[in-house]
């Protein structure tokens, strides 16, 4: 008996020190409700996101129809129309007297860039 309390640990106050237990396998956690809660966050924030993206785009869409013409507001006259009268008018009223210097001077700037 005294050989068995010889190869046992002992502790200051000369107590057996208690083994830990040994077991087959790797120790396993639970988690719970960790991967659940996460991707039902980033569902929720898509959601949220596409809901701000849709009334951002209607309200500017309004906007812009808001600031186009009313309705009636083109007249008549301010329709082009394709007949050969009508062209030939538009052309006859057309100015290209300075069409070549305009050109140049275009031609310079874009040398000057």
């Amino acid at each position: 008996m005294e050989q068995e309390q010889q190869n046992q640990p002992r502790n200051e106050l000369n107590q057996e020190t208690p083994m830990p237990p040994q077991g087959n396998g790797p120790i396993t956690t639970d988690k719970k409700g960790g991967t659940g809660a996460l991707i039902g966050a980033i569902i929720i924030i898509v959601i949220i996101a596409l809901g701000g993206y849709y009334f951002y785009k209607s309200s500017v869409e309004e906007k812009l129809n808001d600031t186009m013409y009313e309705e009636g507001s083109i007249q008549e006259s301010e329709i082009p129309s394709d007949d050969i009268s009508s062209i030939e008018a538009d052309l006859q009223s057309s100015e290209f007297d300075n069409l070549d210097q305009e050109l140049q001077d275009i031609e310079a700037e874009l040398e000057n860039i």
